[in-house]
């Protein structure tokens, strides 16, 4: 963090100026505040700054991390209009439930905002019909009212 930097509860904060961070869209197209897509760091002379090379003895995950002009993280993220950075999840930790794409982090932010939580893990679990459904470990607090709660995905 940079003392020159503010501070804003909740985000990821501003990127280093030492390296350009974008928002991407599956067609590497760079995109604006509030619109979610993948953190990438963009290349500066083909190279970029204090990362690494690529995976060792995996070049197919390095061919698809490395493009011709950006390191794709897999993190994805959106910005908003004074450039602080928002996490959203993985690309690479969705569940995939009847054709619905759906993210663990938004699905345990959720679940965080009941009083009754403290912490909570989401996960897919197979299922024949809808290919994944969703998993929730929850630690709730010590409330003796509280045995159990109840969330409907239905």
């Amino acid at each position: 963090m940079y003392k020159c930097i503010e501070y804003k509860p909740g985000s990821l904060g501003k990127p280093s100026p030492a390296l350009d961070i974008v928002i991407l869209d599956e067609n590497e197209n760079e995109l604006g505040p509030g619109v979610t897509g993948e953190i990438a760091l963009k290349k500066r002379d083909g190279k970029i700054f204090g990362s690494f090379m690529g995976y060792k003895d995996e070049p197919e995950k390095t061919r698809k991390s490395l493009t011709e002009n950006y390191f794709h993280t897999g993190d994805i993220a959106y910005y908003d209009k004074d450039g602080y950075f928002w996490f959203v999840g993985r690309n690479d930790d969705l569940i995939n439930s009847a054709g619905y794409r759906i993210g663990p982090f938004e699905v345990e932010s959720a679940l965080m905002e009941h009083p009754a939580v403290v912490e909570v893990a989401v996960t897919s679990s197979p299922d024949e019909e809808r290919g994944e459904v969703v998993k929730a470990f929850i630690v709730l607090k010590n409330f003796p009212s509280v045995r159990r709660i109840e969330i409907s995905t239905d």
